[in-house]
């Protein structure tokens, strides 16, 4: 009992630091409201132009999904439309792809903390053309940073032409084995992986 009350204690101090540490800013779009981190530049830019960076991604969401879809977010980053989409349409299923550590990290935070984690499922895979091992290659290291390339190859820089400063090792698939795999098919696909679009396409034959 005493064990326990010590351990509630410590988990409550530790919200608290952290709350303190990783700052998160509430977001207000489109008459929903959720959160997200803001502790570092980029995660501070995410939520701070998040009404006015991708409103026709917006748009796209609020208009074109049906309740019993399905949407496959490939490259979904820190997981904003992943969440948005969870919280407008709550008969949607959403399959969030990230497979950067740090992205993937934050991704499984902002999913818990805005309490979604029975509507959004996380798979920290790349998709491609292939199965198998593979790099992805890092222009920055930031939490929340894009730009990035899944690759066998030993690249210097990525394919949206920035200096390659760090490479981690990840497990790829493609589209089609993935669904055969899980057993779900998407209604709705949105993909931002900044120049390997169509490496994912090539593995989704079957699947389109």
């Amino acid at each position: 009992m005493l064990k326990t009350l010590y351990d509630d204690i410590w988990r409550l101090r530790w919200r608290i630091v952290q709350a303190m540490l990783s700052p998160r800013r509430n977001v207000s779009c489109r008459g929903l409201k959720f959160s997200l981190p803001a502790d570092n530049w980029i995660t501070h830019y995410r939520w701070q132009s998040y009404n006015t960076k991708e409103v026709e991604t917006l748009d796209w969401i609020d208009k074109l999904f049906r309740n019993g879809d399905t949407l496959f977010d490939i490259g979904a980053n820190i997981g904003q439309y992943s969440i948005y989409t969870a919280l407008r349409h709550p008969q949607v299923h959403v399959v969030a792809f990230e497979p950067e550590y740090a992205n993937a990290h934050l991704l499984r935070d902002n999913v818990i903390v805005n309490r979604l984690e029975n509507r959004i499922e996380i798979y920290s895979v790349a998709l491609s053309n292939h199965c198998g091992l593979s790099h992805l290659h890092l222009q920055d290291l930031t939490p929340g940073a894009a730009l990035l390339t899944e690759s066998r190859d030993d690249l210097k820089v990525t394919r949206t032409n920035h200096q390659v400063v760090a490479r981690e090792g990840i497990y790829a698939l493609t589209l089609d084995v993935f669904c055969s795999e899980a057993g779900i098919t998407p209604q709705c696909i949105k993909i931002d992986v900044d120049g390997t679009e169509h490496k994912i396409l090539e593995g989704a034959t079957a699947t389109l």
